[in-house]
C-alpha cells in the first residue's frame, strides 16, 4: 500500500485491495495502476475483460476509505 511501484520504473501495478481498502474480506476488489506508456492498453483490457465495480463493492470501499490511515 505504501509502496509506489511507478517510481520504480514498473510499468503495471496490480494490488488487491480487499483488505486496504475495503478493510474486511467479505468483498472483493483490486486495482490496476500503469504508467503512461501502458495505460491505454490496460483500459482497453479492462473494458474488454468487463471488469467493473459494482455499487455496493464501491459503497464498501468508499467507507473503508475513512479508516484507512487508523488501519494502516
Amino acid at each position: 500500500v505504501l509502496f509506489k511501484a511507478l517510481d520504480f520504473d514498473i510499468d503495471i501495478s496490480i494490488q488487491a485491495g480487499t483488505k486496504y481498502l475495503i478493510g474486511h474480506s467479505d468483498y472483493m476488489l483490486g486495482t490496476a495502476v500503469a504508467n503512461a506508456r501502458c495505460w491505454e492498453q490496460l483500459r482497453e483490457y479492462s473494458y474488454l475483460m468487463g471488469q467493473m465495480v459494482d455499487a455496493d463493492t464501491a459503497y464498501m470501499a468508499s467507507r473503508g476509505l475513512r479508516t484507512l490511515s487508523v488501519r494502516l
